[in-house]
């Protein structure tokens, strides 16, 4: 029965297990810089380093830069496969039977949301629990450990900042999943659906960062505004004047990927004449 569910989920396992490794090398690399700090004299600046900054640097330094690179794959692997396979291989006409195609199209949105969304949030506020039981000083100061890594927003209201960023992570792979879920009615092989929407997502990115933000940034004439644009900025909130400017500008793109997400799903019949 365990061997079963293991198959199963195999491929969420395989998710998981990559993000416990990636964070769990930032932990003991982080962990050994402090020690050598400490071998150095420099144990004023570990006394002052608070569990905000001891946080942020697993989550997004170090091998967590790669993570939130590849991580549109990732999360789309775990939570876009259930349906990829379903709609390829004609399952969802069986499942239609008993269940109405709008709800089932709205059931699998969610869901996905839920299998891939999720993971990476609730390690983040796994770390910044096990951060504050090590280091539990709030307060970002000018000798705190990762200073660079902080924006005036985030040492200003540190606790906003974070609660923006594990938000983000969320938003961040929601994203993903609507560009996946989308790319699946036309995309046949599920690895060339990955790529294309890791693609997708990239150029994505691009042109929020680029061109929107390049616009905002000339009328404001405030070229910082272009990392409350970036996308893969999100998880950081590196160098952004507002905490909560790249959550929005997420939301728009989670509502409009949705939009298409129903527009091209609406038709029923139409669905299922393609896939015949």
């Amino acid at each position: 029965m365990l061997i079963k569910k293991i198959k199963k989920n195999k491929i969420k396992i395989f998710f998981i297990l990559v993000l416990i490794f990636a964070f769990g090398y930032n932990f003991y690399q982080l962990i050994n810089d402090i020690k050598n700090m400490k071998n150095m004299g420099a144990q004023d600046i570990v006394d002052a380093m608070s569990f905000f900054a001891f946080w942020k640097n697993i989550m997004t330094n170090e091998f967590a830069i790669y993570i939130i690179l590849i991580s549109p794959v990732l999360i789309t692997i775990a939570a876009v496969s259930d349906f990829f396979n379903e709609y390829h291989t004609g399952f969802f006409q069986n499942v239609l039977i008993k269940k109405k195609y709008s709800t089932y199209i709205k059931e699998n949105i969610y869901k996905s949301w839920l299998k891939g969304g999720l993971i990476i949030p609730f390690i983040s506020i796994i770390i910044i629990m096990i951060s504050y039981i090590l280091y539990p000083i709030s307060t970002i100061m000018k000798s705190d450990y990762s200073i660079l890594y902080f924006c005036d927003a985030f040492i200003k209201s540190p606790y906003l900042g974070f609660i923006f960023s594990t938000i983000n992570m969320f938003l961040f792979g929601v994203l993903a999943i609507n560009i996946g879920i989308i790319l699946t009615k036309y995309v046949k092989h599920f690895v060339l659906m990955i790529i294309a929407t890791f693609l997708s997502f990239v150029g994505i990115s691009i042109f929020s960062e680029v061109v929107l933000g390049g616009i905002f940034a000339y009328n404001l004439n405030d070229k910082n505004i272009m990392n409350s644009f970036s996308i893969y900025n999100s998880w950081k909130l590196d160098d952004v004047q507002n905490l909560w400017l790249n959550s929005v500008v997420l939301i728009f793109y989670i509502l409009l990927t949705l939009y298409l997400i129903f527009k091209i799903f609406k038709n029923k019949e139409k669905i299922i004449l393609n896939y015949e």
